[in-house]
């Protein structure tokens, strides 16, 4: 399996989370990642964590349905998150996992304690890691999935929405301040936090986030 390079720079997660109900495999992850913060539950967090932070969900306990939705939830929380599938069948399609921007890998259940060892070591570097195949799916496909508008609603503010708006309208940053009646430092302000909270790298990714919403 060969992991993927860095798609955008990405602050170093200092501690792992596994959601998982499996104690056991909580302990070998553990195990796998001695001297970095641990912490093992069944739930999500209730709000973004003050440092960066490698989320794992276990796949045997969630469900394949049940990791999407909180990769949805995730998004929302995307600042100082990255979230990694563990132990997903190996006949499983992660199409719809590969199209949320903050998953950066994932495990299947052949993989070994090595592989899985050495993967989390990379992510915890602030890296990818995807199986050559899943790497293949990503580069043709990694753009933002569509989102029903009262996620995206719940996720931006509403003069961030209008900004978003004006730029998918291709208007400079110097016409939106105009149409909006703002100081263009203020557009640029809104830009980068609907870029974090999105967790997009640049405009163009954020705006293609905006029109697969508005293709629905």
């Amino acid at each position: 399996m060969d992991h993927s390079e860095a798609w955008f720079a990405n602050d170093k997660p200092v501690s792992v989370r596994l959601v998982s109900t499996r104690p056991n495999r909580a302990r070998v992850i553990r195990d796998m990642i001695a001297g970095v913060q641990f912490e093992y539950s069944a739930r999500l967090p209730d709000s973004a964590p003050a440092a960066p932070t490698l989320m794992l969900l276990d796949s045997q306990t969630l469900g394949w349905d049940g990791c999407i939705e909180r990769l949805k939830t995730l998004q929302a929380l995307a600042s100082k998150i990255s979230v990694a599938l563990v132990d997903v069948d190996d006949s499983q399609d992660v199409t719809d996992a590969l199209k949320w921007p903050i998953l950066k890998g994932v495990f299947v259940t052949s993989t070994d304690d090595q592989l899985l060892a050495q993967g989390l070591a990379t992510l915890l570097k602030g890296d990818f890691w995807f199986s050559r195949e899943h790497s293949a799916d990503l580069a043709a496909m990694r753009s933002t999935p569509a989102v029903e508008p009262d996620a995206l609603s719940g996720t931006l503010s509403r003069r961030e929405l209008d900004v978003l708006r004006y730029a998918a309208e291709g208007l400079s940053n110097a016409d939106i301040a105009k149409s909006l009646q703002l100081s263009p430092h203020t557009v640029k302000t809104h830009l980068y936090n609907l870029y974090r909270k999105l967790g997009v790298e640049n405009r163009t990714q954020a705006v293609n986030w905006y029109q697969s919403l508005r293709a629905r």
